[in-house]
């Protein structure tokens, strides 16, 4: 065991290449830190003690370990945090996955130390030929070389030196011939066993299964403004939310910092008009169209449709779903150098039509509302400027979602969902 001065200009960081260990010895390195601990040595020889002034190795650092070191092991590189106090020590060890504490009210040589064994190098493993355990498994079920090599696509040549590899891979049989075929070793059949669990995994991995909403539960958290809303949940309801499905759909309300939500992953799709607003960087298609439309009290002056000047001349009930960011309409009418007053601002599309009735008011909205005014008889349909152009919704996510099942089947149910509203 060798101790190096680190790069810590204290002199309190100090690297270690400890020699030995691999995963075999990981449980003995338990068992000693335990057996320092309990006649506080204060572990045996990865402790440093010293006063605030000095901090140096203490006695027990220069011992040797229990048991023998074995020949040619891999290399480990271990840092060691020392910090004094008065009291006491801190320490974990991440080669054995276990953190322990101890203070000793007599002890005031040594400090805290906080040890961090980083994991040791899995040699053997990086230097195996995984597709090995494929074949291996292959032939324990099948029992049989040609069968497990018609079953793998593979010549009986190439699997016989594959189980080759594999016994020698493993320092093992594996498999022994009998009359009913081969039959598995008991290290074999403790292999298959881990196998069995292991290779589905590792197949998720690098081939991720179909998202099954009729089977595998899923919480969607969506959000959009409630014109969208309005057009889309019917359909999504009537659709999904019919005991056939296990997934449930959670529709956050719409405001500003949105975009940060989905950065986070707090949501995982919006609703969205097409006005760049969104992050560059966020995947986007378009759901459905959307035109302009307006709506009045039915016992108001105005006719089946607004002129500009006319519409100009009116007093607005203006829906803001962004504070402090200019509304489509808006932002269409100063495209043609013209300006529209209102007396009211309110966030909701639906609040907004509850205040029309009695009122010489104009609200403009979205033709997907024209539902909601048809069937209120205190208001009625006019039809908006032509300078009120039409436009799309879209829905939005984040890139990292591109290829999740569970993220792919979403946007195919938002898709089916926009296309039967054409319908």
């Amino acid at each position: 065991m060798r101790y190096l001065p680190g790069g810590d200009p204290d002199g309190r960081l100090l690297s270690v290449d400890i020699v030995g260990y691999l995963l075999g010895y990981a449980d003995h390195l338990r068992v000693s830190l335990e057996n320092n601990l309990r006649h506080h040595s204060f572990l045996n020889p990865f402790c440093f003690a010293g006063d605030d002034d000095n901090l140096g190795p203490c006695d027990a650092a220069s011992s040797a370990t229990a048991k023998p070191i074995p020949d040619d092991p891999p290399t480990t590189t271990t840092r060691l945090f020392s910090k004094p106090f008065s009291r006491g020590i801190e320490f974990s060890v991440c080669t054995v996955l276990s953190t322990y504490r101890a203070t000793d009210e007599q002890t005031h040589a040594c400090g805290s130390c906080i040890i961090n064994i980083m994991p040791m190098r899995l040699e053997k493993l990086r230097q195996a030929d995984l597709n090995l355990l494929v074949t291996f498994a292959a032939i324990a079920e099948e029992k049989s070389i040609t069968a497990a090599a018609s079953r793998l696509f593979l010549s009986q040549p190439a699997v016989s030196r594959a189980l080759q590899r594999a016994r020698a891979m493993f320092e093992d049989d594996l498999l022994v011939r009998s009359p009913q075929g081969f039959e598995l070793t008991l290290r074999g059949r403790k292999i298959l066993d881990e196998l069995e669990g292991l290779l589905p995994r590792m197949e998720n991995l690098v081939a991720p299964s179909l998202f099954d909403p009729a089977r595998e539960k899923s919480h969607f958290r969506i959000s959009g403004p409630d014109n969208v809303c309005t057009v889309v949940l019917p359909g999504l309801c009537r659709q999904y939310a019919n005991g056939r499905y296990q997934v449930q759909f959670e529709f956050w309300p719409w405001r500003s910092g949105i975009a940060e939500l989905v950065e986070h992953g707090q949501l995982d799709l919006v609703l969205h008009i097409d006005d760049g607003l969104l992050p560059s960087h966020f995947q986007s298609e378009r759901l459905y169209r959307e035109d302009w439309i307006c709506a009045v009290a039915r016992d108001g002056h105005f006719g089946d449709r607004l002129p500009l000047k006319q519409y100009l001349g009116a007093s607005h009930i203006v829906v803001a779903t962004y504070e402090g960011v200019q509304t489509i309409p808006d932002k269409l009418l100063a495209a043609v150098g013209a300006k529209r007053s209102s007396c009211i601002r309110v966030p909701y599309f639906g609040v907004a039509l509850q205040c029309l009735p009695g009122t010489e008011l104009v609200l403009t909205l979205t033709s997907g509302m024209t539902s909601a005014i048809k069937n209120d008889r205190r208001l009625r349909l006019v039809k908006a400027p032509q300078e009120l152009h039409a436009f799309h919704f879209l829905i939005a996510w984040h890139p990292r979602l591109n290829t999740d099942p569970r993220h792919v089947w979403l946007r195919g149910a938002m898709r089916s969902t926009a296309a039967a509203l054409a319908v």
